[in-house]
């Protein structure tokens, strides 16, 4: 799995590969749809109400974060981004193919960052 190193002055991901060998390596200037890079229009999480019960797309995100070990804020960025230029089921469908997300839990994140995008 690809993560960014979001402090760099440069724009740069980590790669990383079987054996546990790591690289950065830079991205081309001016593109930042990529995953891990925080959109410019950043969604950010729900704060939980005073019962603690999320409603919506929002409850499963503790499940979400238990299951693929990414606080809620990771996924709704990447998704933010993605959206920029792919549809929902695209971006579902990338969810569950980079990061091996269930199809309830991509769903509902896509959901949320759209619904949050809309206004």
């Amino acid at each position: 799995m690809n993560t960014t190193a979001s402090y760099l002055a440069t724009p740069q991901r980590l790669t990383c590969g079987p054996e546990s060998w790591c690289r950065r390596v830079a991205l081309p200037a001016g593109k930042l749809n990529y995953p891990g890079a925080m959109a410019e229009h950043r969604v950010l999480a729900p704060t939980p109400p005073p019962d603690g019960k999320l409603k919506g797309p929002a409850s499963y995100f503790p499940s979400i974060e238990k299951n693929y070990g990414e606080p809620i804020q990771h996924w709704l960025d990447l998704v933010a981004d993605q959206l920029d230029s792919h549809s929902h089921m695209e971006v579902v469908s990338w969810l569950k193919s980079e990061y091996g997300m269930g199809h309830g839990h991509a769903n509902a994140i896509v959901a949320y960052v759209k619904a949050k995008l809309a206004g």
